[in-house]
């Protein structure tokens, strides 16, 4: 990032930022039960990873800008948080056919906490002289950390459990059809070792830098640069901890035309244990059978950016698959000076 660019992302910065990456790569799969039912036994296996944060505008400038801009004044970065959660999971799901038009869906999953670091700034303050002559500074943090002899892909560091609930319902109407979801994600947690590190900062310091003028004095005078600890302390040790997955309750509504080439889908979601922000959307799509394409787009606020445009190409020229391409806000792609948020997705279904 060079420093155009990063002075455009702090002009665009709010009192209080949000940040979050999120990633799943796995495979699902369902069997019918031999009943006509209609119910359903599913598997899956994932490979997750969840990093969220915020910060304030000052921690942004301090981080990337240094504390040259705030002299004579005090930066603040108290609140600023992180974390970062990876685990692998296997879910085993019931899908019950409650009656023609509803169903409800309960998972259980066992999880292996692979890695997590977590940082949390509870008190933060930095004060530069007007003159630059000195710092004053103040911080209270806590970070955390896996065994760090045990970082690999798949390490084991924890266990945990979650479960997922959701309830559908489908009504039919003269020329259209009404779907309505309600679900709850990911509600668990993962406790980790007892080898997971705890580094623990409460310290007041004053520095007031290094005399130069002594090295043109004396040619032998040695220059004594100050370590960190000298004026942070820091107590280190382990400990065992328990996070809970960043969990949602969501809500959806949707509306498909009597031929199922035009739809409308309205979104509402709270995010739990993540630092994300209530997110709302509405989108449509069009089905062009000829093509073997449908195109999804919308209109999106919330979660880890403000204003969003989503966009989504979908087609299914494989025999018993969809493939799905997108991104969560196509006007960052197109307007990167305005817009930051963006994630990009490919997803493929293949059933037998």
């Amino acid at each position: 990032m060079d420093s155009t660019y990063i002075e455009n992302a702090a002009s665009q910065l709010l009192p209080v930022n949000r940040f979050g990456l999120q990633s799943t790569i796995g495979i699902t799969f369902g069997i019918e039960t031999k009943d006509t039912s209609g119910n359903m036994i599913t598997f899956s296996f994932q490979k997750r990873t969840n990093i969220t944060g915020k910060f304030s505008d000052d921690a942004f400038r301090l981080g990337f800008q240094g504390n040259t801009q705030f002299k004579g004044e005090e930066a603040q970065f108290s609140g600023t948080r992180f974390s970062a959660l990876s685990w692998t999971q296997l879910k085993i799901g019931y899908v019950s056919k409650e009656s023609e038009n509803t169903n409800i869906s309960v998972a259980f999953s066992g999880i292996i906490g692979n890695n997590y670091n977590e940082g949390i700034i509870h008190y933060g303050k930095l004060f530069t002289d007007s003159q630059g002559l000195f710092l004053d500074g103040s911080v209270a943090a806590d970070y955390y950390s896996s065994d760090t002899a045990n970082q690999s892909l798949f390490a084991v560091n924890g266990f945990g459990t979650s479960v997922d609930i959701g309830w559908n319902y489908r009504r039919q109407l003269k020329k259209s059809s009404e779907y309505y979801r309600i679900e709850f994600m990911d509600f668990g947690f993962i406790n980790w070792n007892s080898k997971t590190i705890h580094q623990y900062t409460d310290t007041t310091f004053q520095y007031s830098g290094i005399d130069i003028s002594q090295i043109f004095i004396n040619q032998n005078y040695v220059l004594d640069l100050p370590e960190a600890n000298d004026f942070i302390k820091q107590d280190t040790g382990e400990t065992r901890r328990s996070t809970f997955l960043p969990a949602v309750i969501r809500g959806t509504y949707q509306r498909n035309s009597a031929d199922y080439k035009l739809f409308v889908k309205i979104t509402g979601a709270l995010p739990i244990w993540s630092y994300a922000l209530p997110y709302a959307s509405i989108v449509g799509g069009y089905k062009i059978d000829v093509a073997k394409l449908q195109a999804i787009t919308g209109i999106a606020y919330g979660g880890y950016a403000r204003l969003q445009v989503p966009f989504k190409l979908q087609t299914w020229v494989i025999q018993n698959a969809t493939v799905e391409v997108g991104t969560s806000n196509v006007l960052s792609c197109i307007l990167p000076d305005k817009f930051y948020g963006s994630g990009v997705f490919v997803k493929l279904n293949y059933w037998f």
